[in-house]
């Protein structure tokens, strides 16, 4: 989105366009950038919804929640991961109350990460109900709930 700005502002300054045709070319960055963000809430309100119905689930497999630390295992569902253990808890209490303003602002803190489905992860430390893992892909660390974490075979 930044490159378009750039091109836009390069064409201005060296093509003399007209205010219309950078009014219009604004507009539609614009345009771009809002409906990018609406993708992005929709997806975060879509996770929560389902890691909501999760916490009031019991986990069938007993399999699929025996992790150990230094395994390699998979994410189960797209999930938000606290980059933080502090954070954790606050999510998902926000999480119980459907608070998706503090979830977005905890987005836009850089304090959670959406990992989705099938993302490979590296178990660093096990605790009783989450997990720190480290997420191979972008080299991030998070906490994870256990259950949705699948032991790599």
């Amino acid at each position: 989105m930044m490159q378009k700005l750039i091109i836009i502002l390069a064409i201005v300054l060296l093509g003399g366009c007209s205010s219309q045709v950078v009014d219009y070319q604004t507009e539609e960055l614009e345009t771009e950038m809002n409906q990018a963000k609406e993708i992005l809430e929709s997806e975060v309100r879509e996770v929560v919804t389902t890691m909501k119905q999760d916490l009031s689930e019991t986990a069938d497999e007993a399999d699929k929640l025996f992790v150990s630390e230094g395994e390699t295992a998979e994410i189960t569902r797209d999930v938000l991961v606290p980059v933080k253990e502090s954070v954790y808890e606050d999510l998902y209490g926000y999480i119980e109350a459907s608070n998706y303003e503090n979830i977005e602002k905890m987005i836009q803190a850089g304090e959670l990460l959406l990992v989705e489905e099938d993302t490979k992860v590296k178990v660093i430390e096990r605790g009783y109900d989450q997990v720190k893992v480290r997420i191979e892909s972008i080299e991030e660390v998070g906490y994870v709930p256990v259950r949705y974490l699948e032991q790599i075979s």
